[in-house]
């Protein structure tokens, strides 16, 4: 690759892949410390192979990164759904290409702010099925809900993910109703 553009128009995010090379080993395609780059220069890592060999095609593929830039949309882009979204990331990929072994360990980092905004005309009784509430304990505190741990199966894959939120990231929620409207904040 020679200085390689990439534009992920609906996320409004450009990746540029640096002048690098990918190998070739028999029926391999072998990918070591493969990087792609977003325009504030942070970088996304492959390492691992792809092999033709075996039937069906293989994966061995691990890829991390560091404060990534996934996404960088306006509300002129896309009025439901916009934002800025940068991740840390480390995830393996081992197995049959077509169902593989996924472990995955994603944090949304500081500076993401997503924005999800619903704007349908909908009547009371349909709203329930948008917005749920939590449970309170007798102090008021919200009741804390324990993470699950464990593998699932999928299409007779192992996926074993865990995505933590960085205490500065902002989710904000608009939804208009023909009676009122109700925007909330998540933090």
């Amino acid at each position: 690759f020679s200085e390689t553009k990439l534009k992920v128009v609906p996320l409004n995010t450009v990746f540029i892949i640096p002048d690098q090379s990918i190998g070739f080993e028999e029926d391999k395609i072998v990918l070591s410390n493969f990087r792609v780059q977003d325009t504030l220069n942070k970088t996304l890592l492959v390492d691992g192979y792809i092999d033709f060999k075996e039937k069906p095609i293989y994966s061995d593929l691990n890829i991390s990164s560091s404060k990534l830039q996934l996404m960088n949309t306006t509300e002129a882009d896309n009025e439901k759904f916009f934002g800025q979204l940068f991740v840390d990331s480390k995830i393996s990929f081992k197995g049959p290409v077509n169902n593989p072994d996924i472990l995955a360990k994603i944090l949304l980092s500081r500076g993401t702010q997503l924005n999800f905004n619903y704007k349908d005309d909908v009547d009371l009784s349909e709203s329930s099925e948008l917005v749920n509430f939590t449970s309170y304990n007798e102090i008021g505190e919200p009741v804390r809900v324990r993470p699950l741990v464990g593998q699932t199966k999928f299409h007779m894959s192992s996926v074993e993910t865990s995505i933590e939120i960085d205490p500065s990231t902002r989710i904000n929620f608009g939804l208009s109703k023909r009676i009122f409207n109700i925007n909330l904040t998540i933090q």
